[in-house]
């Protein structure tokens, strides 16, 4: 038979793509004017550009205590807070933390578990606040999952005698493939207070409340 060929005007052409820093942070706030492409040495004409949420998998990593009753208050908030901006496609695991981390709900797409295991956070146990060792456990869980991760770190940022040094939790989190954290301070207007007023006892500890945060991952 002999040859035939086909040729087809192609009017326009999707591009979907993520922008990141070297270290796979993502970078918002791109327009139109920040990209230009270019195919066989030609440029080619941008005509529609539009921003798109795609499906996230995170860890809520939650810090309760029996601490202070306004870090408790500020921690559930601020994790209702994020469970109520879930899309249905989204991943996510629920894990509390005092002298340990708890798993309250592996990875589920359904929000109602996710709310489910929330609800559980009534009772605070222990008031030590394990932060360093938390971190590293829950990183170690998501180093085997493909793709980009997220932690949600609800803390005071406070660690009371973690196993792990400063050192070493960030090396961990260095070490992390396509893993980012993201921390929301919890109580900050308590230890802001007593910062001032040195009323003290604001940990469920007599030593000054500190902060700790940081945001990481390659």
């Amino acid at each position: 038979m002999p040859d035939y060929s086909i040729k087809v005007d192609v009017p326009l052409v999707n591009l979907d793509v993520l922008v990141t820093t070297k270290d796979g942070q993502f970078i918002p706030g791109l327009h139109k004017d920040n990209f230009k492409i270019i195919e066989d040495g030609v440029a080619q004409k941008v005509t529609n550009f539009n921003q798109s949420e795609a499906p996230i998998t995170a860890v809520l990593l939650v810090e309760f205590a029996s601490t202070n009753y306004y870090f408790m208050v500020d921690a559930l908030n601020a994790s209702y807070a994020f469970a109520n901006t879930l899309k249905k496609d989204d991943w996510v695991a629920v894990i509390s933390y005092d002298m340990k981390p708890y798993i309250l709900a592996d990875f589920t797409q359904d929000k109602r578990a996710v709310y489910g295991a929330l609800n559980q956070l009534r009772m605070p146990g222990f008031a030590e606040t394990n932060m360093f060792d938390a971190v590293f456990d829950t990183l170690d869980r998501l180093d085997r999952i493909e793709g980009k991760k997220y932690v949600i770190l609800i803390t005071t940022g406070i660690d009371t005698f973690s196993k792990l040094t400063l050192d070493k939790i960030l090396k961990k989190i260095k070490s992390t493939k396509d893993t980012t954290i993201y921390p929301i301070s919890v109580g900050f207007a308590v230890r802001n207070y007593c910062e001032v007023h040195r009323c003290g006892y604001t940990t469920g500890s007599e030593y000054p409340s500190t902060t700790w945060t940081t945001t990481g991952g390659q």
